[in-house]
């Protein structure tokens, strides 16, 4: 509450079905905007394989966004928290998630998988 109340979340977004990967995604597409992510950045995920740290659907984790210049401030709030600085947002509409190894894992185009979303569900 006190990170929004201070003025400090630009977006968020809970990470629940299809996980991380999808939270990503769906964050992008809202402001077609891209992502530069490294999932070795991400808590816990040293022990886990990257489809699990992508797709989980744990409960209780959320992927905000914050402008540059209050990172600090929101990672002081969080203070003993598990909360990481996975990456950042971008203007060149491209999503780029770096494997624990740090080479692309996913690479993709916001526009492509949006046109896709919206014509899988075209009928509906």
């Amino acid at each position: 509450d006190r990170a929004l109340e201070e003025g400090l979340v630009v977006s968020s977004v809970s990470v629940e079905r299809g996980g991380l990967g999808i939270a990503m995604a769906r964050s992008a597409m809202a402001g077609m905007l891209g992502v530069n992510v490294d999932l070795a950045l991400v808590p816990g995920g040293e022990a886990l394989r990257e489809g699990v740290i992508l797709f989980s659907e744990s409960q209780g984790r959320l992927l905000v966004s914050v402008a540059p210049a209050n990172c600090t401030a929101f990672e002081e709030l969080f203070t003993g928290m598990p909360c990481a600085r996975i990456g950042r947002v971008t203007r060149d509409g491209a999503i780029v998630i770096r494997g624990c190894d740090g080479v692309p894992a996913v690479t993709s185009d916001v526009a492509r998988g949006l046109e896709s979303y919206r014509s899988t569900f075209s009928n509906f």
